[in-house]
């Protein structure tokens, strides 16, 4: 933690903010916390929970300073476990009150506008881990929008004793809500969660799930609501950043294409033609810090074109070693140098993607490159994604199970 923070700062000192895509706390937090603790109450581990996310939360603002972080919640991050959590929990209640000053440093630059802004943004985190600001200048009339998608997880239960009353409705609705003001002011926006949306080709591949017989492949979220939102509003939504993987890995979310109830009359075919011709919109999937799968820690600059929100160019540093003692750091790659494309644009991604998905083999330079620097490091995790290239393939711009059995089952 330390190693990193100190490396993100002194490589880009003058960084305009800073965001943290989910997971402040470890894995098996709470199996560890009841370990070493004995016995405890659930009370007591929640406290003990906020005080850990809060511990990161100030090393965060110690380092970044007057810059702000803005931080998106993990499956890890709850004073329940793993995976749960329940509206306007301890746990969210008390943390809003230590992310305030990340949320609070970019709200606004009046005085009285941003205390409003930030305190409807702490208000909804409080409620469910959620909140939208607006970017920093010079970032023109930049958004960021930050979802706590744990509720919309495959995974996911209430705190013991409580409903699940954040309902992926319910969550998605507050989405939309967001986007939509956000088109109206002509905002451009990035939105930020933890959890990707698409199919968990790991999980797929290791359970073997028989796609092309029928079966459904597994998906990191409980549906395809959050997919169908974001690729609804692909005209002002210019990055969509997420976690969870541990890997640095590159997606595309594109509308689904008109089915065969699509040729209908000629509303029906209007309507279906100005769906397509919303642009797709492009996913940034963040390396990790924490080596716990094997991978180097790493970190990511990202440089932003402050007119459009676009992100034209982004560097992976990584560390020699996983302890942070003695630790050195070097650049991986930089996007612009190893694909020989400026921009990380719908257009300049789904060239890449369509590449790698007419490359079976996996053996093309481009297709290569990429396996190499998912798993930063290398080694076994470069080896795991060669092995299920033409499936990966697929996943990275085919989200849906629709879309997904199609790409894989003709392929065969």
């Amino acid at each position: 933690l330390q190693a990193s923070l100190r490396t993100a700062h002194q490589a880009a000192p003058g960084a305009r903010f800073a965001v943290v895509s989910g997971d402040l706390l470890a894995h098996s937090f709470d199996c560890r916390f009841k370990y070493l603790a004995g016995k405890s109450t659930e009370a007591e581990y929640a406290a003990f929970a906020v005080n850990t996310a809060a511990y990161v939360a100030l090393k965060l603002k110690e380092t970044f300073g007057a810059t702000p972080v803005y931080v998106a919640l993990g499956n890890n991050d709850s004073g329940c476990g793993d995976y749960t959590e329940s509206s306007g929990s301890v746990f969210l209640r008390s943390l809003a009150a230590n992310l305030a000053g990340p949320a609070a440093g970019a709200a606004s630059n009046k005085g009285h506008e941003r205390e409003h802004v930030v305190g409807l943004a702490l208000r909804q985190f409080a409620t469910d881990g959620s909140y939208s600001v607006r970017l920093p200048a010079p970032i023109v009339r930049g958004r960021l929008i930050v979802l706590q998608d744990l509720f919309l997880s495959r995974n996911y239960k209430p705190c013991a004793g409580e409903a699940a009353t954040a309902a992926p409705a319910e969550e998605m609705a507050w989405l939309e809500n967001q986007l939509a003001r956000a088109r109206s002011a002509h905002e451009q926006v990035w939105v930020m969660a933890h959890l990707p949306p698409g199919i968990d080709v790991y999980s797929t591949e290791r359970n073997r799930r028989k796609v092309c017989d029928g079966q459904s492949p597994d998906l990191f979220l409980v549906g395809e609501d959050l997919v169908k939102v974001l690729t609804a509003y692909g005209d002002i939504v210019r990055l969509a950043v997420f976690g969870h993987t541990h890997n640095d890995e590159m997606h595309l979310l594109r509308q689904e294409p008109a089915g065969k109830g699509d040729k209908g009359d000629k509303g029906d075919k209007a309507d279906v033609a100005a769906k397509m011709a919303v642009p797709p919109v492009v996913i940034k999937q963040i390396p990790s810090v924490s080596p716990i799968n094997g991978n180097l820690p790493s970190v990511t600059l990202a440089e932003i074109d402050p007119q459009t929100a676009v992100l034209e160019d982004f560097r992976v540093l990584q560390a020699n070693n996983t302890t942070g003692i003695d630790t050195t750091w070097s650049e991986e790659y930089q996007f612009s140098k190893l694909y020989k494309v400026r921009g990380y644009t719908p257009e300049n991604v789904a060239k890449l993607l369509d590449g790698f998905l007419a490359d079976r083999t996996g053996l093309a330079q481009a297709s290569t490159d990429y396996q190499q620097m998912f798993f930063v490091g290398g080694g076994r995790g470069t080896l795991a994604i060669h092995l299920v290239w033409p499936q990966y393939a697929c996943a990275m711009e085919n989200m849906t199970v629709s879309t997904y059995r199609t790409c894989v089952c003709q392929s065969k």
